[in-house]
C-alpha cells in the first residue's frame, strides 16, 4: 500500500477564493514556509508560535520594521483621503493620505494611538485586516467606539478610509508625522 498525499486545502466558494485569508494560505504554500497550509493550520499555528505567525505576516503584507511602525502603517501616500471625523456637532472633516502621514492636525485620540503603537500591535492589526476582518484597499471603516484604539487605523495597512463618528475632540497642534522621533519606545520595532 502507498502513502497517498492529502488533497490540499481548496476555498469552498467564491468569495472564499478571493479573500485575502486564502491568498495567504497560497502564499504560505508557494513560498514554501507551510506546504501544507490549510486555514485550520494556520490558525493552529498562530496559536503555537505567534512571533513566526505574525513575521510571516509582515513578509506577506510588505511591512518592513526597520521603517517604524508609523510608516508601515501610513506607507501609502496621496490625496485619497485617509481619515474622516464626524464630531458630536454634526460637523464633518477629512484628511489624506499625505495628511495623516505627516501628522497635519490630527485629532488628539488619533495621535495617541498611533503614538503608543509597538511593532507587534502593527503586526496584529495586519493580521486582523488583512486575515479576519477582510479588509480592502476601497473600504470605508466606519468606527464609533472609542478615537484612542488603535484598531480601526490598522485599516490603513491596505490603504482602506477610516471614518471616525461619535464624539471627538478638535485636533491637536504638533502631531508628528511618518519618520519623526517616537515619543515612546514602545513604537520601536523589536530586535
Amino acid at each position: 500500500m502507498r502513502a497517498v498525499n492529502p488533497k490540499p486545502w481548496r476555498p469552498a466558494a467564491e468569495a472564499e477564493a478571493v479573500a485575502t485569508l486564502s491568498v495567504f494560505v497560497e502564499w504560505l504554500r508557494a513560498t514554501g514556509r507551510m506546504a501544507q497550509a490549510t486555514p485550520a493550520r494556520m490558525r493552529d499555528w498562530q496559536a503555537a508560535d505567534p512571533d513566526a505567525f505574525l513575521a510571516h505576516v509582515a513578509a506577506f503584507a510588505g511591512l518592513n520594521a526597520a521603517r517604524g511602525v508609523r510608516c508601515n502603517l501610513l506607507r501609502h501616500d496621496g490625496t485619497r483621503e485617509a481619515l474622516v471625523l464626524h464630531d458630536a456637532t454634526g460637523a464633518q472633516r477629512g484628511w489624506s493620505r499625505d495628511d495623516v502621514r505627516q501628522g497635519r492636525d490630527l485629532p488628539a485620540p488619533v495621535g495617541a494611538a498611533l503614538d503608543g503603537m509597538a511593532w507587534r500591535d502593527l503586526l496584529r492589526l495586519a493580521a486582523d485586516h488583512l486575515l479576519i476582518a477582510g479588509t480592502l484597499p476601497d473600504d470605508r471603516l466606519v468606527w464609533t467606539g472609542d478615537p484612542a484604539a488603535p484598531w480601526p487605523y490598522g485599516a490603513w495597512i491596505v490603504g482602506a478610509v477610516v471614518v471616525l463618528a461619535g464624539a471627538v475632540r478638535p485636533p491637536a497642534s504638533g502631531s508628528r508625522g511618518c519618520g519623526t522621533t517616537p515619543r515612546s519606545s514602545r513604537a520601536t520595532p523589536p530586535r
